[in-house]
């Protein structure tokens, strides 16, 4: 059996290698292949604003390829600790409305505490 989940997983990897690192492991998750990254801990400091200049008060704040959200605090502001660096996605978005949803790509280095501002649209 672990022949075969080898072999599975060698098999996706190379089907998605053209691909840049964010996209091949989004598709990769959906047959069942997930990468752990093993590295230094990055802190990310955002703030997010509304159109008009206002903190975004109450969004959830989603890592995309890492899983992980955190809702904006009352100064729009939220906090976040990966190990992924890289370009990542970011989704914002006022509770479970999906019409909502905001999208962006920062770019993170290693052990570098990246802080910026997302400003909706």
């Amino acid at each position: 059996m672990d022949i075969l989940i080898l072999r599975v997983w060698d098999e996706v990897e190379s089907y998605f290698n053209s691909e840049p690192a964010e996209s091949k492991r989004a598709n990769a998750r959906e047959w069942g292949v997930i990468y752990i990254s093993i590295g230094s801990p990055t802190n990310l400091e955002l703030t997010v604003l509304l159109p008009g200049g206002a903190p975004a008060v109450g969004y959830t704040v989603k890592l995309v390829d890492g899983r992980m959200t955190r809702d904006t605090d009352a100064l729009g502001k939220v906090e976040m600790t990966t190990t992924l660096n890289g370009e990542l996605r970011i989704e914002v978005q006022l509770g479970a409305d999906t019409s909502s949803k905001f999208e962006t790509t920062i770019t993170v280095v290693e052990s570098v505490t990246y802080t910026g501002t997302i400003q909706l649209t």
